[in-house]
């Protein structure tokens, strides 16, 4: 099995740059950061997948909101609330654990280009998040990139008690299940 790169950055404006290396099997690459935006504290979180499947397969697995309870290890109870399907000013709601307690998270999808790149955004307890999905196709392959962008004045208690890491945790847990998801339909194509 091919071993990846991961980096883990944390962005400091008054003390710089530090960057950890370290290797890990199925993800490509990670990047955690904390910077400014907007005047507060941000967080961002950054990972890719590379997929053993085509983009047709990627995309109907990754679309299909209303599934994801079927594969996905990350959230639960994911379902549309407003909109048929993934598209830009649908809405769907899905529950996460970062913690023991569950949170309900209600994004709205702000951009969707089938195959290319999805955007949602929502607000919870104070923090902004938006959330970045990139989709390349290399050689019948897919590259999903995850880029998460945390803001608001809460964000240094959420560092504080450790919420990077678990909501690292849980990004990390769904691009793995999309890609499990994704060969194994792939797989199943290819032997029918």
């Amino acid at each position: 099995m091919q071993a990846h790169h991961w980096v883990f950055q944390w962005t400091n404006i008054a003390q710089g740059d530090e960057e950890i290396s370290v290797r890990q099997d199925n993800l490509i690459a990670r990047n955690f950061q904390f910077s400014q935006v907007g005047g507060y504290n941000a967080m961002l979180i950054r990972e890719e997948i590379e997929i053993a499947a085509p983009m047709s397969v990627v995309w109907a697995v990754f679309s299909a909101l209303e599934e994801y309870d079927d594969w996905n290890t990350a959230c639960q109870s994911c379902h549309l609330i407003e909109g048929e399907e993934m598209e830009a000013g649908a809405c769907f709601s899905f529950v996460v654990r970062p913690f023991t307690l569950p949170i309900k998270v209600t994004p709205r999808i702000t951009e969707c280009d089938p195959g290319q790149k999805v955007v949602w955004e929502g607000e919870r307890l104070g923090i902004h998040a938006v959330h970045t999905w990139t989709f390349r196709e290399i050689n019948g392959r897919v590259i999903l990139i995850s880029h998460e962008e945390f803001s608001g004045p809460l964000i240094w208690l959420a560092r504080l008690i450790l919420v990077p890491r678990r909501l690292h945790s849980l990004t990390r847990q769904l691009l793995a299940s999309v890609k499990q998801e994704a060969e194994a339909r792939y797989q199943a194509q290819k032997v029918s």
